[in-house]
């Protein structure tokens, strides 16, 4: 019996050492309170990390991260307007783009079977045509009586200068619909002389001068063309198709005599404030909708025209079609909880607190490393060597690719002639120039730099010889210009800010009681070296 007691009692304190060790093995960092296991830094390196970036030596980094949001959080920073504005749109473009996935992209099924279908419906047969384009039916009428076939249609498309034509081959697809309704609806015929038709805004007569059928080569030939076609077309299906799901499952007021009165012009002060468009909570005043066509007239100027009611109602029409799809959208990405679910959830949870840490730099650290203009003109005083000024020369320069000139200006100055008198003999001109180093050719500017006075030097790079003698050279001191100003504040701020960074970082580490896990911190790092490699 007492055997028993002790047995269980041994047990008992195995069990308490056994799991005693195996938590404080468990633990990476602890701070304050707070317990963080290699999982957690794993979270935070595959969130943090640059692309190609290498595992950190230490946990320091880890650390003054963690360090920084627990600050940033005692502040409250969160509640600040900036940060949830910036919040709002992260989560709304990845919910905007996870809701496309799922009822759009999703939902669309390309193989070879369903191109073909579209390529034979949509895009043969295959037709060459030399057509005219007129501004007017009549001038069409007539230029049609003149074209009996399809040997006429050729002279005349050699003779006719002021009339806009064209030689090109034409598919269903690529045709406007009032003239593949009259082309393409009756088995083509090679000589067929059509028209008058209404292509966009002209009247074409068309000569068919070939029809092919297609067939798996021309298939395979456009093939990734009809993907990308098919898939546009899809997907301007399937967002219609939500559109029209959202508009019944969402409430929305409109307020269609409001409506009517909004155009470019200024809207009356007893209108402007009235609510024109509400759905689900958002609304859209009258004066904010004049200002949304405005800003949009200004980006699709080609879509309207001012003077025309027609066009201006139909322009307006577009907008508010376009607003209410956005908004629906929008609202019903929001909605679905995509922040839930992963990976969003893990994305955002990291963006949130990313966004804390950066919020407290923003607010503690950058306003202790503010550089002034007295700051800056004395560094530039005491490290002039470190911006190096402009160098100017006078030289006799000269570019060619003639091997054969090269050759006798080489043979000339060996005789005691100076380069200048040879080229001056040959007939040059402006061959003396003036100008900064930095205005030569990118390549040639150390051997000038480099070169001694009055030594004749001839390089070749690529085709081309380049022949230059430095006459006189002058050193102009750099300038404290707004460039340079500019690099010496970003070099003190740097500076400082690491400076400071460190400063307050070793502060926290000591207030928070910082404790490191060393042997789970090898572990860990030996692992990742061991993936790495």
């Amino acid at each position: 019996m007492q055997f028993s007691r002790i047995f269980r009692i041994a047990i008992i304190v195995f069990l308490f050492f056994f799991l005693f060790n195996n938590c404080t093995e468990a633990y990476l960092v602890k701070i304050g309170n707070e317990t963080y296991t290699q999982k957690d830094f794993m979270w935070w390196w595959n969130h943090w990390k640059e692309p190609s970036q290498k595992f950190p030596k230490n946990l320091k980094p880890f650390i003054r991260w963690l360090l920084f949001l627990k600050e940033a959080e005692k502040m409250e920073l969160y509640k600040n307007p900036f940060y949830k504005r910036r919040v709002l749109i992260y989560r709304k473009v990845r919910d905007l783009l996870r809701l496309q996935y799922e009822e759009v992209e999703k939902k669309i099924h390309i193989n070879d079977k369903v191109l073909w279908n579209f390529y034979q419906k949509n895009f043969i047969p295959l037709c060459k045509i030399k057509g005219f384009f007129l501004n007017e039916r009549s001038e069409a009428k007539e230029l049609k009586n003149k074209i009996k076939d399809l040997k006429s249609c050729n002279e005349l498309f050699k003779k006719i200068k002021s009339i806009q034509k064209g030689e090109f081959w034409i598919r269903p697809w690529s045709t406007p619909k009032e003239v593949k309704d009259i082309v393409f609806s009756n088995a083509l015929k090679q000589g067929e002389i059509l028209g008058p038709l209404k292509w966009e805004k002209s009247w074409a007569i068309i000569c068919i001068e070939e029809v092919k059928k297609g067939g798996k080569k021309d298939f395979e030939r456009i093939k990734e063309a009809l993907r990308r076609i098919y898939k546009k077309l899809k997907e301007g299906e399937l967002t219609d198709l939500l559109i029209k799901k959202l508009k019944k499952k969402y409430k929305i007021y409109f307020n269609k005599k409001l409506y009517e009165k909004v155009g470019f012009g200024k809207l009356p002060e007893g209108l402007k404030n009235k609510i024109l468009l509400k759905i689900d909570g958002r609304y859209l005043t009258a004066e904010r909708f004049r200002e949304m066509l405005l800003q949009e007239k200004r980006f699709r100027f080609a879509m309207v025209n001012p003077e025309s009611k027609k066009s201006v109602e139909k322009f307006k029409k577009f907008i508010l079609n376009t607003i209410i799809a956005q908004n629906l959208v929008e609202i019903e990405a929001l909605n679905r909880g995509y922040e839930n679910q992963e990976p969003l959830k893990s994305d955002l949870d990291f963006y949130k607190k990313n966004l804390l840490v950066r919020g407290f730099i923003n607010y503690v650290i950058v306003p202790k490393i503010k550089v002034s203009k007295a700051e800056v003109e004395e560094y530039f005083k005491l490290h002039k060597k470190e911006f190096p000024g402009k160098v100017k020369v006078i030289a006799v320069y000269l570019e060619t690719s003639d091997g054969g000139l090269v050759k006798k200006i080489k043979e000339e100055v060996l005789e005691g002639k100076t380069v200048e008198e040879v080229l001056k003999e040959l007939g040059f001109k402006d061959y003396i120039v003036h100008k900064f180093v930095n205005e030569f050719p990118i390549f040639l500017q150390k051997y000038i730099l480099n070169a001694e006075p009055n030594k004749l030097i001839i390089k070749k790079f690529g085709r081309y010889y380049y022949i230059f003698k430095i006459l006189d050279k002058e050193e102009i001191p750099p300038k404290l210009n707004d460039y340079l100003k500019k690099v010496i504040t970003q070099k003190l701020e740097e500076q400082r800010f690491k400076k400071v960074e460190e400063q307050i970082y070793e502060k926290l580490k000591k207030e928070y009681h910082v404790k490191i896990n060393l042997k789970a911190w090898m572990s860990l790092r030996e692992r990742m070296q061991k993936h790495e490699n």
